[in-house]
């Protein structure tokens, strides 16, 4: 189909000529991070200038365990509880200055991303206090690097010490002066030593004191102040050791302590209290009974206890507990001391002094509390944290209002399945379940919250997806419930192997792993202390030979100096059954390559499918029995074997990461200069490049191109636990599964890829370009909320990405888009500078628009057809092969040309033929040509219109001559019938008692016609009639137009001159003295 249409308005004005023949650079690219204009780029700059996107989730949020309001008057934003800080166990700091409504993460330039607590200067609330390292004695609590202090409400940041506390449990800052702090440091959970006790500094952080410290295994894990006298303080102090095989969560060191003289000298409060060893304690103070104390205790007698004079005597109100090592938490009402909240896996209150409890968080709450801050001013308004997130009550905890933005979901390991156009992603959460949800989607806003759904419940882990359906999935909670879900019914159907009786049972980790055979989807592993194999989807396994582990009897080994006894308080609480194996594969190589590591440390290969195996317990640099994180086949070389260990657990943060060139039987260190203080619990090799190989810590991910001898962070991400990484083989992701934040993916690894033969190269290099789907975003809401809490993580831009790396000397850069015949259908911008450059290309031609480019920036980017203007952006390509040409000047040489074929993807969502859409695509640059040609003319009309004004202007204060006005009435008649034959008035029609224009106005026609550029579908019959009707009436207008410029105008100026009328814009100007 050929259209013409008059395209260019010529006009003889030098002014509107030269605004109207100028040429419109299309927006569509994002200049890339390769360098400032230095002579040479590191490779480190360039791999950072890639960096993840989040894709959340937020609809199961995670773990929050501490809770702080600001309340001086200046930084409070208003009532109460407006202005409120939440401490994300894995996910950093996040502020919210709306009460809750929405939250932002202020924290993310930390050293670290787990949080033990925040305190609030009462006297300047803009001064905040943050103790890192959760204080839980979590098997999956993370650790710390000290305190830090903000000055100005979370904006920035600065360490301030106890950078060896590792797990902070409180904050408290002196009523009257920010710079005194108090901070009860438990100190490493996984051994002795370290900074342990109650820390207090005069000077904000510059120096501390350690005013209450008992012994090595013993810290502080709760301090409370007198709200009638600072001097006065409580303290817990608290006994414990997690390691790997065990965990024993008290002994004699833990107990109350009161002090007098500000943390100077300090009595151990004992009457009442339990006599034996006693565990975690959890304080609180009435607020307007300063005598009245709470304390919830665990081991002997353990429950909650009150005091009404000041420590002196306790009395126990109940033996209620619940899980204290991880909760070990007690509220106090600020108005009423008989109304006492106790935090455990229920929120249970009292409102009789602790004698008598009911649950209060129901409703579809969340279990395991954490956290509550009860307002002061308002003691119906409650702020709770537990495991599923944050909560907000203004009626006495009757209902509850949750926070659906905090993407703070605690992933311990993820997957993906194979589904088209997108991939979804999969995983495990703590205590949340297991969800899948898309890896993008279609839809403009991003991915909301409700897209994801839950496949199992428990702690979830593993999700091993069907790479052929992706309906049929093995997921797992913990302890080795694994169970294979059927997602188009929602069936699922546990298929955990059991001993057969008379045989002891099997060891399970928390997090068992699961694996689909590369090899046969309907093949599954799972592992105890065995490694199983099902080949019918986990009907029936087999048990492939023998425990691979060193099966350690963990009551014989020592915890805090000695073997403890089967009565030590909390015993082994929180821990898996100990010599499990904690990672497999099979190797996509050759059937029959399995390798397993363990938490007590044995690598085990077999190269027979399990009939025989080679254990090894000994590697170069590692401690014996380091958990092994991970084990990896190479995915080039059937005789490589990877193998990262994490120590965190013997409180060892060294990263280890091996590798073995012989199938096993040796193994070299490939850590590099990865950091120290982050031990390695995620690794992923690429699957086409060898070399390229990426680590997750305790901190971050890192990237290696050169096979492991250096390292280098990802950037972009806040600092986090990295538990899980995957590629995705068709589309070149990386998936981070993050303990504190969710899923972060790096689109498109080939950048990494083949970064080292790009710097290898002599000159420049154009990288090559990924392939893209050609599709409109949808523009429907599917949040399911509104307003602030419109939660959606975001999509990659629809397109592709075009990169190239430059050297010093390149003087310009030409970056165009040809298509399969050569024709050129799009121009991009293209930096020049030297450096690693992304130019991305969003699939669309360049646009008709041959007005000022200062008139086409500002049309709306939307489907091109405005109301009063025309869109801005061409129309999506047809699917097909096109080129991206780089045309190179340094200068002097001639121009090189540097070229990359780009395949743009059908849609296959589309109803359209081929042959329809290429169809579909000449009329959408029809219609783009005439309103281009409209906006045009419009344009020039007003311009005109202007110089009428200024002519009646100049004429009127010149005193010119009837028959002057007359010709300026007389082209503004003219050039009325022009615009009115052009321009849509408001509403188009007459409304409800007019009729509409006829023939209706130009621009209200191509209003109609501009249905096309909206929907990928062929256009109604209503927008074809109208889009027909266009091209002789505007071509019309346009002569009439023309003349109106061409030979009206300049006779009106000729006359203005003549008769000595004052000057006016776009005559011309008389030298003075003529």
């Amino acid at each position: 189909m050929q259209h013409k249409i008059v395209r260019r308005i010529v006009l003889p004005l030098g002014m509107l000529a030269v605004a109207l023949t100028s040429t419109l650079s299309a927006e569509a690219q994002r200049p890339g991070g390769g360098g400032d204009g230095s002579a040479a780029v590191e490779a480190p700059d360039m791999i950072r200038s890639i960096t993840p996107r989040s894709i959340g989730p937020a609809a199961m949020s995670g773990r929050v365990v501490d809770i702080a309001v600001a309340s001086s008057h200046g930084a409070r934003g208003g009532e109460l509880g407006t202005v409120v800080y939440i401490a994300a166990a894995s996910g950093g700091v996040w502020k919210s200055t709306n009460g809750g409504t929405s939250w932002e993460p202020i924290f993310d330039d930390a050293g670290v991303g787990s949080i033990g607590d925040i305190g609030i200067a009462p006297s300047n609330s803009n001064v905040v206090y943050v103790g890192t390292g959760e204080a839980n004695s979590q098997r999956s609590s993370s650790y710390g690097d000290g305190v830090y202090r903000s000055l100005d409400g979370g904006r920035t940041w600065e360490h301030v010490g106890l950078r060896e506390s590792q797990h902070v449990g409180r904050i408290v800052v002196h009523p009257e002066n920010p710079d005194v702090v108090y901070v009860a440091a438990v100190g490493p959970l996984w051994a002795a030593g370290g900074q342990r006790g109650l820390f207090k500094s005069v000077d904000g952080g510059a120096n501390w004191n350690a005013v209450l410290t008992l012994d090595e295994h013993t810290g502080v894990t709760d301090v409370v102040m007198d709200p009638s006298n600072p001097d006065v303080l409580y303290a817990a102090s608290y006994q414990r050791e997690r390691r790997a095989f065990g965990f024993i969560g008290g002994g004699p060191g833990s107990g109350i302590w009161k002090s007098v003289d500000a943390g100077e000298t300090w009595t151990r409060l004992t009457r009442g209290l339990p006599e034996g060893d006693m565990g975690r304690i959890g304080l609180d103070i009435s607020l307007n009974h300063p005598a009245t104390l709470y304390a919830v205790t665990e081991g002997s007698d353990a429950g909650v206890y009150r005091t009404d004079d000041g420590g002196l005597n306790w009395r126990q109100t109940d033996d209620i507990q619940s899980i204290p090592w991880y909760f070990g938490q007690i509220r106090v009402d600020p108005v009423d001391p008989d109304v006492v909240y106790h935090l455990g896996v229920p929120l249970m209150r009292s409102q009789d002094g602790g004698v008598t409890w009911e649950s209060v968080a129901r409703g579809g709450v969340h279990v395991d509390h954490h956290a509550l801050w009860i307002n002061p001013e308002n003691r119906h308004h409650l702020i709770l944290g537990n495991d599923g997130g944050l909560y907000v009550s203004r009626d006495f905890a009757e209902t509850w209002d949750w926070a659906a933005d905090l993407p703070i979901s605690q992933f311990y390991a993820i997957g993906y399945d194979m589904q088209e156009p997108f991939y979804g992603v999969y995983g495990g959460f703590q205590d949340n379940n297991t969800w899948g949800g898309p890896s993008r989607t279609r839809y403009a806003m991003g991915i909301p919250n409700s897209l994801w759904f839950v496949m199992a419940g428990g702690d979830g882990f593993y999700a091993a997806v069907d790479p052929e359906d992706h309906t049929i999935a093995y997921v797992e909670s913990q302890n080795g419930g694994i169970v294979r879900y059927d997602g188009r019914t929602g069936d699922r159907k546990s298929i955990r192997p059991n001993p057969a009786p008379g045989e002891m049972p099997y060891r399970f980790n928390w997090s068992a792993p699961i694996q689909i055979s590369p090899h046969d989807p309907a093949t599954v592993y799972f592992a105890a202390n065995y490694l199983f194999k099902s080949t019918d989807r986990g009907d029936s396994w087999v048990r492939l030979g023998e425990d691979l582990t060193q099966a350690i009897n963990r009551d014989s080994l020592e915890m805090m100096g000695e073997i403890p006894g089967p009565n030590a308080v909390s015993r082994h609480q929180g821990v898996a059954v100990f010599s499990n194996i904690s990672s497999i594969d099979v190797s996509a190589l050759r059937p029959g390559l399995l390798v397993t590591g363990s938490d007590d440390g044995v690598v085990s290969v077999s190269l027979d499918d399990g009939q025989t195996w080679t254990k090894r317990t000994r590697f170069p640099g590692v401690p014996d029995t380091t958990y092994v994180s991970k084990v990896r086949w190479s995915k080039h070389d059937e005789n490589v074997i990877f193998a990262t260990f994490d120590g965190h657990r013997s409180n060892d943060f060294t990263p280890y990461v091996l590798k073995s060139d012989d199938q096993g039987e040796n193994w070299t260190s490939i850590a590099g200069d990865l950091p120290g203080f982050g031990s390695v619990r995620a690794f992923a090799q690429h699957h086409e490049n060898p070399d390229l190989l990426f680590v997750g810590t305790e901190i971050a991910p890192f990237v290696s191109i050169d096979g492991g001898e250096s390292w280098v962070r990802i950037a972009g991400m806040p600092p986090v636990r990295i538990d899980d990484m995957k590629i995705h083989p068709r589309d070149n992701d990386l998936i981070i599964g993050t303990h504190g934040r969710g899923i972060y993916i790096v689109d498109d690894l080939s950048p990494w890829q083949v970064l080292a033969q790009a710097q290898a190269a002599d000159g420049p290099f154009m990288m090559p370009v990924t392939d893209a789907i050609a599709y409109v975003p949808d523009p429907s809401q599917y949040s399911g909320l509104h307003a602030a809490r419109d939660y959606a993580a975001e999509n990659p831009p629809v397109g592709t990405t075009i990169r190239y790396l430059l050297p010093e000397g390149t003087a310009e850069a030409r970056l165009e888009i040809l298509d399969g015949s050569g024709e050129l259908v799009r121009s991009l911008d293209a930096p020049s500078r030297a450096g690693l450059h992304h130019v991305a290309w969003d699939l669309r031609m360049d646009t008709p628009w041959d007005g000022p480019p200062e008139e086409a920036e500002s049309q709306p980017v939307g489907f091109g057809g405005g109301f009063f203007r025309g869109g801005n952006r061409g129309p999506l390509v047809a699917p097909g092969s096109y080129t991206s040409r780089l045309t190179l000047s340094d200068g002097g040489e001639p121009d090189r040309v540097m070229e990359a074929g780009i395949n743009v993807l059908r849609d296959e969502n589309m109803r359209l033929t081929n042959a329809q859409l290429a169809q579909l695509q000449d009329l959408r640059l029809h219609y783009l040509e005439l309103n281009a040609s409209l906006q045009m003319a419009l344009a020039s009309a007003d311009e005109v219109e202007g110089l009428l004004d200024d002519a009646s202007a100049a004429i009127e204060e010149g005193r010119g001559g009837d028959d002057l006005s007359d010709q300026v009435e007389s082209i503004r008649d003219e050039l009325g019938e022009v615009r009115s034959a052009l321009r849509a008035s408001r509403g188009f029609g007459g409304g409800a008692n007019r009729p509409t224009p006829n023939p209706a106005p130009v621009q209200s026609r191509l209003q109609l016609a501009s249905g096309m550029m909206r929907a990928t579908a062929m256009p109604t019959a209503q927008e074809m009639e109208a889009l027909e009707s266009v091209p002789a009436d505007l071509a019309r207008e346009i002569e009439r137009l023309n003349v109106v410029i061409s030979t009206r105008v300049p006779a009106l100026v000729d006359a203005l001159d003549a008769a000595g009328m004052p000057w006016t814009p776009g005559r011309t100007v008389r030298p003075v003295g003529e």
